[in-house]
């Protein structure tokens, strides 16, 4: 299970397409709001996707439990995304479909605040599509284990235009599900 990340914002070079500053407001009240969509491989109970994604420090999208091994963090599931490349990325998702493609340059991901850190990501990759199959990796991490309770800061460097955004966790800090947030 994850349900450790509270919060998730994208930022570009330019808006193209949007409004506003150099972080993409995205606000959800919904999966389907603001012209954008929410959406994850699985959610538990109520924490639906776009609750990562509406601004709020204290709510959070959970994913199925149990999903992580809660003694190696490994993924027990069989969630997969194979990205252009051929590679084969097991692990609950993530995804934010943009009204445009943008560039991003960088991903904000905050904790809950009560910062269950067992419930963070350890090894995840980002991932850009136009079609929302065929999957370019952006930026991976196989071992974060420096999560702090305020903004995490993730950048991206080198990407090209992408309408949908998927973040996959591979494997977790030890728990059986994950959590993610605004």
């Amino acid at each position: 299970l994850i349900n450790a990340i509270a919060m998730i914002a994208i930022a570009n070079n330019t808006t193209t397409g949007l409004t506003g500053s150099n972080i993409i407001s995205t606000n959800l009240t919904s999966n389907v709001s603001n012209n954008m969509v929410a959406s994850s491989s699985s959610t538990l109970s109520t924490y639906s996707a776009y609750l990562a994604f509406d601004g709020n420090d204290t709510s959070y999208w959970s994913s199925n439990d149990p999903v992580y091994n809660a003694s190696s963090g490994n993924y027990t599931g069989s969630v997969t995304t194979v990205d252009a490349s051929s590679v084969t990325h097991s692990g609950e998702w993530l995804q934010l479909k943009l009204p445009n493609a943008i560039t991003i340059t960088s991903v904000n991901i905050k904790p809950r605040t009560d910062l269950i850190l067992s419930r963070t990501p350890r090894s995840f990759v980002i991932l850009g599509s136009n079609d929302g199959s065929t999957w370019t990796s952006l930026y991976s991490n196989t071992n974060k284990t420096d999560w702090v309770a305020g903004t995490n800061n993730i950048t991206i460097t080198g990407a090209s235009s992408y309408s949908y955004y998927r973040m996959v966790i591979k494997k977790d800090r030890k728990s059986t599900r994950l959590n993610s947030s605004h």
